[in-house]
């Protein structure tokens, strides 16, 4: 979700995660994780994702978030450090 709200243009950290766990996640199987943003409100941004078993799109984990934007905190950064 992260991701999904930075590549939206928000310098943002994370603020509140919420992880249910609809499944037990097997071992050693390819799963799916798809992540969107569903709401900007200034600088709060809420986002949505699941995890799926890529054979079938079993529902295994689903997910809410909320991150904050805080620019500032990134200036003179580089990408990675």
């Amino acid at each position: 979700m992260g991701a999904a709200v930075w590549l939206g243009g928000h310098q943002s950290v994370a603020a509140n995660l919420n992880v249910d766990f609809v499944s037990p996640i097997p071992l050693g199987v390819e799963v799916e994780v798809e992540a969107w943003v569903t709401r900007v409100e200034g600088r709060k941004s809420s986002g949505k994702g699941r995890m799926v078993l890529a054979a079938g799109g079993k529902i295994l984990a689903e997910a809410a978030s909320l991150f904050v934007a805080v620019p500032e905190f990134f200036e003179g950064r580089r990408e990675g450090s």
